[in-house]
Order: C-alpha cells, then sequence, then structure tokens
C-alpha cells in the first residue's frame, strides 16, 4: 500500500476551491473490508483489476475494474474487496467550495455513487498521481486537475439555467481546471462543443469580456490569492496559473492590478480588503 499526504501549507492556498488532501493506492487481500467509516471531505476509489462491493447508506453496489465510486462528506460508507479476486484501487481524498458542483458534473448521485471510466482517461489520470509520489506542489496541482478534466469532459452543466447561460458556466468550469496550462479560446469553444465566435458574443454579453480577456482574469485573480501565502515562490505562483515564464507572468499580473507580484505580497496591498482587486 502507499499513501501519501500533501503539504498542507500549500494545500490551503486552494482551500476555497478546491484542494488535495492526500492520495494513495492498496491491493487488497481477499475480502479485506474498511468501514463503516464516515468520511469528513470527498473520497473518490478507482478500481484498476479485480473486483468488489460497496455500500453507502444501507445500498449495496457491485464494482469492478475501470469503474470508480465516489463517497462524499457525511456518508456512512463500507467496501470491500471479492474474496475470488481482491481489487486493486487507487484513491484520493478533496476538498473545497467546487467539490459539490464538478462531482455532480462529472455524473455522481446519491442514486450513482459508481461511474464507469469507458476510455480510460479517468484510470491514466489518476494513475499519474499517484506516481507523482510527494511532488511539489505545483505538480501535484496540475495531476488534480487533469483527473477532474478527464471526469468531467463531455458531461453537461447541472445548474439547470437556460442553454446560452449553461454554456458561459460550462466554459468558466473549464478553466478553472485548468489554470495550471496554457488556455486557448478554440479550446473553450470545442469543449462547449459550439462555433468559436458564438462563444465570443456569450461571454462578452454575459461577463462583458471577451473569453480570452476572461481567462486571464481568472488565471490572475488565482494568482493574487496564491500570493497571500508567502511558502510560494513567485515563480511557483506563475506555474499554478500556467506560465513558465515569471516575467511573462509578472507582466501580466501588472497589467491586471498595476502593482507587481511581489507590491501584490507588501503588507500595505494585502491587509487591504481582497475584494479591491479580486471579485
Amino acid at each position: 500500500m502507499g499513501l501519501f499526504n500533501v503539504w498542507y501549507a500549500h494545500t490551503d492556498v486552494m482551500l476555497q476551491d478546491i484542494c488535495l488532501l492526500q492520495y494513495g493506492e492498496q491491493e487488497c487481500d481477499r475480502g479485506y473490508g474498511y468501514g463503516p467509516c464516515i468520511r469528513n471531505f470527498y473520497f473518490v476509489h478507482y478500481v484498476y483489476s479485480g473486483r468488489g462491493h460497496l455500500v453507502i447508506e444501507g445500498k449495496r453496489y457491485e464494482i469492478e475494474a475501470g469503474q470508480y465510486f465516489l463517497i462524499c462528506p457525511g456518508q456512512i460508507a463500507y467496501y470491500e474487496a471479492d474474496t475470488e479476486e481482491p481489487w486493486v484501487y487507487r484513491w484520493f481524498e478533496i476538498s473545497g467550495a467546487l467539490c459539490k458542483r464538478l462531482m455532480e458534473t462529472a455524473g455522481f448521485s446519491k442514486e450513482c455513487p459508481v461511474l464507469t471510466d469507458r476510455e480510460d482517461r479517468v484510470g491514466d489520470a489518476v494513475l499519474a498521481l499517484i506516481r507523482s509520489e510527494v511532488a511539489e506542489f505545483p505538480v501535484l496541482l496540475g495531476r488534480l486537475w487533469e483527473i477532474l478534466h478527464a471526469m468531467t469532459v463531455g458531461h453537461g452543466d447541472v445548474t439547470g439555467e437556460g442553454e446560452r447561460e449553461d454554456y458561459v458556466r460550462k466554459c468558466e468550469t473549464y478553466i478553472r481546471m485548468n489554470l495550471h496550462k496554457k488556455l486557448r479560446v478554440t479550446e473553450l469553444a470545442e469543449y462547449a462543443g459550439i462555433d468559436r465566435s458564438y462563444l465570443s458574443r456569450l461571454f462578452q454579453a454575459q461577463k462583458g469580456y471577451s473569453p480570452q480577456q476572461y481567462i486571464l482574469k481568472m488565471k490572475m485573480e488565482a494568482a493574487a490569492q496564491h500570493l497571500k501565502k508567502k511558502e510560494l515562490s513567485v515563480k511557483e505562483v506563475a506555474l499554478c496559473v500556467g506560465y513558465e515564464d515569471p516575467l511573462e507572468f509578472s507582466k501580466q499580473f501588472h497589467r491586471q492590478f498595476q502593482v507587481s507580484p511581489t507590491q501584490w505580497r507588501k503588507k500595505a496591498f494585502y491587509e487591504q480588503s481582497i475584494h479591491g482587486f479580486v471579485e
């Protein structure tokens, strides 16, 4: 069994949105069970081989390789490896304000705590996280967003609002999930399944920004939050929001907030309400 705990001094940077708490893997013995237990955060297990079953709040689910299951905060759960073909699973635990929405977007619900990975994208992404072992914070953050992207890609938004609003909300979620990467408007349009020019009109009408401007805005707002933690260097913050060149990052940050990242960190700036700069 492998178990890796993420450095909490770093993860609370993203706590209000989403953060990775711990992750690991286990090759179970025949009939090995865990629980009943109640989780405090969102716990996802991915089964790579073998089989077993999950019991959540009295309901039993048979699970095999290529499937993954979610245990939500407050749920009473028990899971057990098969006595003939015990499973091998890898898992991760997350918390934050975005967790519920992302899990719903992936297709999870109280009635459906088990999903099937038909193209192995989720399994590959989880494995990449496990193989990272105890990596640097930007690497772990990137691995987490890759998993969440694999889980939610192709799924519709669940907000129940109008179709045009759904397109924009779907793109917002995608941007948040990929802040650590370079993002292009064509990529957003392909993800939403609409024409690029139409997407640009929707963003301008609903947000008052072009998609590219909105991507930059979200990246810089996330960076401003990261910079409040002195444990992260400016270079590490730049990587968290998709900039390999710290100088280019500093240029864009100054354009957004009229101060450099270093100045932002100074007491005179960050003691002011963050809402004066980031909404």
